[in-house]
């Protein structure tokens, strides 16, 4: 999940960013030829399509060839996608140009989407580097050791039950069975706090606070509402909260 989603925003960034640079310069003659508004509509088109074809190949070329290096899989994707990019390079262009000069665009495009998928590719495979880097960096809370691999995920609450303590994560729920004090210790990495005596949130689970009858509640991300003592209110308000 995590590599799809920041791969779709790198995505969605390269065609942000080269629209408006292809816009601003007017490369092809498109700056004399066209008005700022059509000139952005033409870029933003035909890169929004080079860039959707590109990810369209990477995905492709991943199902085929799962077990290739990366340099091949982009190697192999920027060609894919450069022949499925020239029947657009084809069409598009004269609908917004006059006469026979826009077949003249057909290689130019097709060679800078081949291109510009490798660098892309390049660029990509960069940044979602650095983020898996900086996200294995982060310190796992002790609790987590303690819980079924399957239930593992981010934090979310614990609560105490009887014995046990109630363990939330974004992948299940597990019950430990120990006590409340030590439980919250070995999730001392977390930006959470206690706001019961038998509730502990994190603070990335908060999305609202709610007060029903004079008393006050936090609702969290699962769907679940938490009261708030009168003991551990100060925790919610320092946490900016009330």
């Amino acid at each position: 999940m995590f590599h799809s989603s920041n791969s779709s925003k790198v995505y969605l960034t390269i065609w942000a960013f080269l629209s408006v640079v292809a816009a601003l310069s007017g490369p092809f003659g498109t700056y004399q030829r066209f008005d700022p508004l059509m000139r952005f509509v033409f870029w933003m088109l035909l890169i929004g399509i080079a860039v959707g074809l590109v990810w369209l190949a990477r995905i492709v070329v991943s199902k085929l060839f799962a077990d290739i290096r990366y340099r091949d899989h982009a190697a192999f994707a920027s060609v894919m996608a450069g022949l499925l990019f020239l029947p657009f390079s084809i069409v598009l262009p004269p609908i917004f140009y006059a006469g026979s000069e826009a077949r003249f665009l057909v290689p130019e495009l097709v060679l800078i989407t081949v291109f510009g998928s490798l660098v892309g590719h390049w660029i990509a495979h960069a940044l979602l580097s650095t983020a898996k880097v900086e996200e294995s960096q982060v310190e796992v809370p002790r609790i987590m050791s303690r819980l079924p691999a399957d239930k593992r995920g981010d934090l979310i609450r614990m609560t105490v039950r009887d014995h046990y303590v109630d363990v939330y994560t974004t992948a299940g729920m597990h019950s430990l069975l120990m006590r409340f004090r030590d439980a919250t210790q070995e999730a001392d990495t977390v930006d959470g706090f206690c706001v019961h005596r038998s509730h502990w949130v994190t603070r990335a689970a908060i999305t609202g606070v709610l007060r029903r009858n004079g008393r006050v509640f936090l609702s969290l991300t699962d769907g679940t509402e938490v009261p708030v003592s009168r003991k551990y209110r100060p925790n919610v308000e320092e946490a900016g909260l009330l």
